[in-house]
């Protein structure tokens, strides 16, 4: 309900005031003892979750052992040997 408050005539303003009959929004309060234990497991499980993601990300840098970091020799076959899989090595043609 909207109430005229007060009127000046000089400058031509205005006061209202709003009041009201009964509560605007009612709410009703529930407590349920056990529900406290829904919401740890929540934050249990998000818990573990953030933990598991952050232990699977990609480290920020790579350590070389010294057997890895030894140069693997590379072979290659002379001029004009195939070999795949199945295959045996041939010179030239085939037969």
């Amino acid at each position: 309900m909207l109430n005229l408050k007060s009127m000046n005539v000089t400058d031509g303003t205005v006061d209202v005031q709003m009041t009201y009959a009964k509560p605007v929004y009612p709410i009703e309060v529930f407590f349920k003892p056990m529900t406290i234990l829904v919401w740890i497991g929540t934050g249990l499980l998000t818990l573990a979750g953030f933990l598991a993601a952050w232990y699977r990300r990609a480290p920020k840098s790579v350590t070389v052992r010294d057997e890895e970091a030894a140069e693997v020799p590379q072979t290659t076959l002379p001029k004009g040997k195939l070999i795949g899989a199945g295959q045996q090595a041939f010179q030239g043609d085939r037969p």
